[in-house]
């Protein structure tokens, strides 16, 4: 289920791409196919060429399952035009932190 969804166009020197970051909820069943189970937040980042097709993806599920530290996670993204073969090293970095309090 989406939660947030921001949209940012960015040009670089290749072109102009527009880039959709959703913000996801899931439980665990809908992982694993089991009953039950919590709920996990998640993000996905799409990047469109200026023309509509899809360029790149990437989506990270089951980051945390507190609400609050994956939206602050979510609006980093989207404040840091993070692109979607970032993602996954932007998630990597932030539990690394999350781990070292």
């Amino acid at each position: 289920m989406k939660l947030l969804v921001q949209r940012k166009s960015l040009i670089t020197e290749y072109g102009k791409y527009h880039l959709i970051y959703e913000l996801l909820r899931f439980q665990e069943n809908d992982i694993e196919g089991e009953e039950g189970g919590d709920n996990y937040f998640g993000i996905r980042v799409l990047q469109f060429r200026e023309n509509g097709t899809l360029f790149d993806q990437n989506e990270v599920l089951g980051i945390t399952e507190d609400y609050i530290e994956a939206e602050k996670l979510f609006r980093k993204c989207v404040d840091g035009i993070v692109m979607p073969v970032h993602l996954t090293e932007l998630v990597d970095e932030w539990n690394y932190t999350l781990q070292s309090f």
